[in-house]
C-alpha cells in the first residue's frame, strides 16, 4: 500500500508540473561551444542524455562559462546533474595542514634507523606513523595508504609468527614510554590506546577514535612485500587525516 501511494504521489506531481507533456528543446554549451543538445516531445518516453568532457579541453587558469539552455516558452521541466571527476598525480600532491600534522616513514626490521623506499619480495617493512594534534579533537580518522606491492600484517591473527608479534608489541611499548616521558607499564598500551578501532585493508591502514587528546602520537605496524614489481614509493598517494563531523579540520601528507 505504501509503495502504491508513493508511485501515485510521484505521478500526480509529474502531471501537475507538466513533466509528462514536456515539449521543448535544450542545449548545453561551454563558452560558445555546444557539447550537448536534444528535443523533448510529448508522448515520447523520457530518456537521459549525457556527455563526457575531458579536463584537457579546458585552459588552466581561465574561467569557462557552462550554460544549460532551453526554450522556456514551452512547458516541461529540465533536470540536469554535473559531476566532476579528476585524479591528481601523487607526485604533485602537496602537504596540507588544517589542524593536524601527520607523517610516516618506512624502514626494514633489521635496521630501524635507515629509511627505505624499496623492498624485496618477502621483506617485512616497518611503518611508523607520527600524528601531531595541537588541540583536543573528536571523531578522528587516519588513513595511511601503502605503496603498491605492500600489504599490512595483521598481528591479531593466530597464523602470524609469535616472534614477530612480540617484536611489534615491544616497539609499541617503547613508543608509549617515549610519549609519556619515561616508564610506562607494558600493559598500559593494551589498557589505554587512543585508537578505538584499527582496520588493516589490502592497501592501507585506517585508525579511528572518537576522542584524540592534544599531543604527539606514534603508531607502528608492519607490512610485507607480497607482489613483485616496480612502484615509486615517493609518488605514493599520501596519507590522510580528517575529523568527522567537524568541517575544515583535516590534514594530508605530501608525496615525498
Amino acid at each position: 500500500m505504501e509503495r502504491a501511494q508513493a508511485i501515485l504521489a510521484l505521478t500526480t506531481y509529474a502531471e501537475v508540473t507538466g513533466e509528462l507533456a514536456g515539449n521543448f528543446s535544450y542545449k548545453v554549451t561551454v563558452d560558445d561551444r555546444q557539447i550537448l543538445g536534444g528535443l523533448v516531445k510529448p508522448g515520447e518516453p523520457l530518456k537521459d542524455a549525457a556527455k563526457d568532457v575531458a579536463l584537457t579541453d579546458f585552459t588552466p587558469g581561465k574561467v569557462a562559462l557552462l550554460a544549460f539552455l532551453r526554450d522556456f516558452e514551452k512547458q516541461g521541466r529540465l533536470y540536469y546533474a554535473l559531476n566532476l571527476r579528476y585524479l591528481t598525480p601523487a607526485k604533485d600532491v602537496e602537504a596540507v595542514n588544517r589542524g593536524f600534522a601527520v607523517s610516516h616513514e618506512y624502514s626494514l626490521l633489521g635496521d630501524a634507523a635507515t629509511k627505505v623506499t624499496s623492498a624485496k619480495l618477502g621483506d617485512t617493512v616497518r611503518v611508523k606513523l607520527t600524528i601531531l594534534a595541537p588541540a583536543d579533537r573528536n571523531y578522528v580518522v587516519i588513513e595511511d595508504l601503502l605503496p603498491g606491492g605492500l600489504e599490512p600484517i595483521d598481528a591479531r591473527l593466530q597464523t602470524i609468527d609469535p616472534a614477530l608479534k612480540a617484536l611489534l608489541e615491544a616497539e609499541r611499548v617503547a613508543a608509549l614510554q617515549k610519549q609519556r616521558g619515561g616508564y610506562a607499564a607494558p600493559w598500559f598500551g593494551w589498557y589505554y590506546s587512543p585508537w578505538q578501532h584499527v582496520e588493516l585493508r589490502d592497501d592501507r591502514t585506517v585508525l579511528f577514535t572518537d576522542y584524540l587528546p592534544k599531543g604527539v602520537y606514534e603508531y607502528t605496524y608492519y607490512a610485507r612485500a607480497t607482489t613483485p614489481g616496480t612502484s615509486s614509493w615517493r609518488r605514493l598517494t599520501p596519507k590522510r587525516l580528517i575529523c568527522r563531523r567537524f568541517s575544515g579540520v583535516a590534514t594530508r601528507g605530501g608525496s615525498a
